[in-house]
């Protein structure tokens, strides 16, 4: 009985990536389709690990705040324990 199932579950698993790699190689096709239009119009399909943010954030820059007078510092108040 348990090797029954084994079988079972190996065709199972076997069907599985052969149905897979057949939409795999579907879509493949598809994108090599959708990219020779794009083309045409200017425009390219990329992987997206490939393509990088789409929007790009503006960097922090390092040193004084806006609106801050340049040389002066934010004071600190120091307690005093009595």
């Amino acid at each position: 009985m348990p090797r029954r199932k084994a079988d079972t579950l190996t065709k199972s698993v076997q069907a599985l990536l052969v149905e897979r790699q057949a939409v795999g190689e579907k879509e493949k096709g598809l994108i090599r389709r959708l990219n020779k239009v794009l083309t045409k119009i200017g425009y390219e399909a990329v992987p997206m690990n490939a393509a990088g943010p789409a929007v790009r954030r503006r960097r922090r820059r390092r040193g004084r705040k806006p609106g801050r007078p340049p040389g002066r510092r934010a004071r600190r108040v120091a307690s005093v324990a009595s």
